[in-house]
This record gives structure tokens, sequence and C-alpha cells, in this order.
């Protein structure tokens, strides 16, 4: 359901701290002990912190980008049977709205390599080109253009999994297994241009009609958009834990 690869950072258990050393886990982030009794709420805070900040600007020395904005080469979403049929396809699309996110819970089950988090984004926005192919409800949509879909008050769930992998220099490394997202929103703004090869009485009457019943369509279109995010999410960890020595990140385990 994702183009190709992705380099993110996604290490929403960290603190950043601005520091003119070379780069290293230890002064980039800030280590919660794992046999502290705050640790749960040290790692709600470390994962606010590194969301709004170093993970949002990157760390392009580890080849860590940019997740605000975050540039996506392909995301597909396919919603198969069902009142909503729709095949839309994102190429080359940024991504914006993740470094506004707040906190709301995070959880972290270290020694089993689990890790749950809430967030509240206030707005996500994909802009760029797309593809649509389908019907909604009994209306066929077509169109080939330029997207700009913005998500209001948006609650996301993160669930993640891994296993450990040990190098042979004997550094412990995560690797995710899974990578469950769960993206809910009632609202949305919908733009899309050059629906029905430009016409402009479809377009306009396709566009008016989103809008209006955005509530239902975004409900119809969640599962796929769910599962889309949470293969493209497991993609994007895969390439950031290569580089964060799990056994630095809680030493006490």
């Amino acid at each position: 359901m994702y183009g190709s690869r992705f380099p993110l950072a996604i290490a929403a258990f960290a603190l950043f701290i601005e520091c003119g050393q070379a780069r290293t886990i230890g002064n980039t982030f800030t280590i919660c002990k794992t046999k502290d009794k705050d640790f749960q709420e040290c790692f709600k805070k470390s994962a606010e912190k590194a969301l709004n900040t170093v993970l949002s600007d990157g760390i392009p020395e580890w080849g860590m980008v940019s997740i605000d904005p975050l540039f996506v080469p392909q995301l597909i979403i396919s919603t198969g049977d069902g009142p909503v049929g729709l095949k839309l396809q994102f190429d080359n699309t940024t991504h914006t709205g993740l470094r506004t996110g707040r906190m709301i819970s995070a959880k972290a089950d270290p020694k089993n390599y689990k890790f749950d988090l809430e967030l509240k984004i206030p707005h996500y926005t994909v802009a760029g080109p797309y593809e649509a192919n389908g019907r909604i409800i009994l209306l066929p949509i077509t169109g080939k253009g330029l997207s700009n879909l913005t998500y209001h008050d948006v609650d996301v769930k993160w669930h993640i999994e891994g296993k450990p992998q040990t190098n042979s220099k004997g550094k412990t490394f995560m690797e995710p297994v899974k990578y469950d997202v769960i993206v809910h929103s009632e609202r949305a703004s919908i733009d899309l241009t050059n629906l029905f090869n430009g016409d402009k009485t479809l377009s306009d009457n396709m566009l008016k009609f989103l809008n209006e019943n955005q509530k239902e369509f975004l409900s119809e279109l969640e599962p796929a958009l769910n599962q889309a995010f949470s293969e493209l999410f497991l993609a994007l960890a895969k390439q950031l834990f290569k580089k964060l020595p799990y056994n630095e990140i809680f030493p006490d385990l």
C-alpha cells in the first residue's frame, strides 16, 4: 500500500537536547530509566518533545529526514466494496501537521518491545498529485490533478511491537514487526482539481457533495486509510530503529 522505501525518524520515546557535540544517543535523547517510579510520565513527556522538535526537524547525519513536512513518494488508499468503492493514489505528496501533535497518552513496555501512543493533531494536510477512480454511493468519480486534503481534530493511535536483533558487536536493536495506526477524524477540507477531466459542473457538484457529507465519507475511507498508514509507518520505523541501539535507549533493562 506504499511506494518506495521511506527514511524517517519515528522515535516517539525520545527527548531532544540542543547540543553542539557529535550526535550520539546520549546527547540527542534524554534516557528515561525503566526502573524509576515516574518512568511512564517521563516516557510521555519525552515522546511529545521528540515529536515536536528533533523528529520534526530530522537528523540528517543519521539519515533521518523531517517528519513535518514529510515527503511521501507514493501512498495508495483502496476501499474495495461498500458504499464507497474508490482507489486514491497520491504521488510525491507533502504531509504536514505532525509537529503540532499533542501527546494524550504514552505507555511503554520496553522489556517486551511494545509501545502505545495516542495523539491529538489539530490539522493534518496531504497535498500534491493524486489520481482517483471509483464511485461514491452511486456516483462515479474520476480525476487526476492536485489534491489538498486537510483533516481537522485528528485522533491518532500508534501501537508498535518489535523484536530484538543483536549485531556482531553485541549491540541490541529493535526490529519493528507491527505498527498499527488508527486515525479518526470527522471533519476535513477536501479539494481535488481536475475531477472528471476538468468538467467544472461535475467537479463542483462532487466537491460540494464530499464536503457536505464529509463525516460519512471519512468513515468509509477510514479502514483503508489506517491500513495504508500502518504499512507506511512500519516501513519508516524499520529505517529508524536500525540507527538506535536499544540497549543504549534503555540501558537498565
